[in-house]
């Protein structure tokens, strides 16, 4: 389900971007913590829109990524933030699900959703979240990708200074 050639302008827009913002209801914003805590620590500013979205988009601007994930495409709440990020300029990165929708109309680039759940009638959102997930994983490795070994080297640097983990497992050792 991966189209190559937007994934690759979803990563140029992530890489080129001094700040993503990423908007959706709270349920997936939820799956968005590792991804943010990922980004942080290649130096990629990430911020989950969960309070005053609409204050969010009108405060972006050109140097901005807005990633707006929904599962339908249609939510207003997600919607309605399209019209702030446009007037603002912001390159906006859609996830969701296959077919058109109100958010991949409007999206620069989209990424699109396993849609294979009902909206009421499931017992939870295995499927969706995989994807949500799967796709975040895949957007961090390709903007790590761009630089490599000046990320490797960040993480390694920055994970030494904070991290402070130890194991007695030689498997883990590190030089």
């Amino acid at each position: 389900m991966l189209d190559h050639e937007a994934y690759e302008q979803a990563v140029t827009m992530l890489s080129e971007a001094r700040h993503i913002k990423v908007f959706s209801v709270i349920h997936n914003l939820l799956l968005c913590h590792d991804f943010k805590s990922k980004m942080n620590r290649i130096g990629k500013q990430v911020s989950l829109c969960e309070f005053d979205a609409e204050f969010e988009a009108a405060n972006s601007d050109e140097t901005t990524c807005a990633l707006l994930i929904s599962y339908t495409g249609e939510s207003d709440y997600t919607v309605g933030l399209i019209p702030y990020l446009k007037k603002q300029r912001v390159p906006v990165l859609a996830l969701t699900s296959l077919g058109e929708n109100a958010i991949s109309n409007q999206a620069d680039c989209t990424l699109r959703l396993t849609t294979r759940e009902r909206l009421y009638s499931k017992i939870g959102s295995f499927t969706t979240n995989d994807s949500i997930h799967c796709l975040l994983d895949l957007l961090y490795a390709g903007v790590f990708s761009t630089d490599y070994e000046a990320n490797m080297a960040y993480k390694v640097q920055i994970s030494k200074r904070f991290d402070h983990r130890k194991s007695s497992s030689e498997v883990m050792q590190e030089d």
